[in-house]
């Protein structure tokens, strides 16, 4: 039997700054927790975050103020929420460095606070990807025919 594996991206700011550094910290150490359960994580900072591999499966992005003022990050946020709607990509997640919350219009995308000690992110994280249904990996086309009457 082959099983599959589950490629994640994770993007972070990346701008240089002590406080931005937690950001980097936050996808390191959920990248490593993910690697250790044979997940393939890679980590990219907002600059060279970018949809173009068919291999990933699922984007993760560790939220900061600064993602919503580029033009870019937002598109790529908006791509992949497309992707995930027909079924491209398995899921997009969002992790805080701190208790910040989500723009409105991305309030259907899961969150996890990494600032909160009772919460072990990578764990949800872990079971959000178990309880997502697989993409499709073709459309089906559906013929109705007369014996197909109820």
């Amino acid at each position: 039997m082959v099983v599959e594996q589950t490629h994640v991206l994770i993007s972070y700011n990346d701008r240089k700054n002590a406080v931005l550094d937690q950001d980097y910290e936050v996808a390191r150490q959920l990248a490593s927790t993910l690697q250790q359960k044979g997940i393939v994580a890679q980590i990219k900072g907002y600059s060279a975050t970018a949809l173009d591999s068919t291999d990933i499966q699922w984007f993760i992005f560790v939220y900061s103020p600064a993602m919503r003022q580029s033009a870019y990050m937002v598109d790529i946020v908006n791509a992949a929420c497309d992707l995930v709607v027909n079924r491209h990509m398995r899921g997009i997640l969002a992790v805080t460095a701190d208790a910040a919350d989500l723009p409105i219009e991305w309030a259907s995308i899961r969150k996890y606070d990494a600032s909160d000690p009772t919460e072990n992110v990578a764990e949800g994280i872990l079971r959000a990807m178990r309880s997502t249904k697989a993409p499709y990996t073709k459309t089906q086309e559906r013929t109705w025919n007369q014996s197909q009457r109820v």
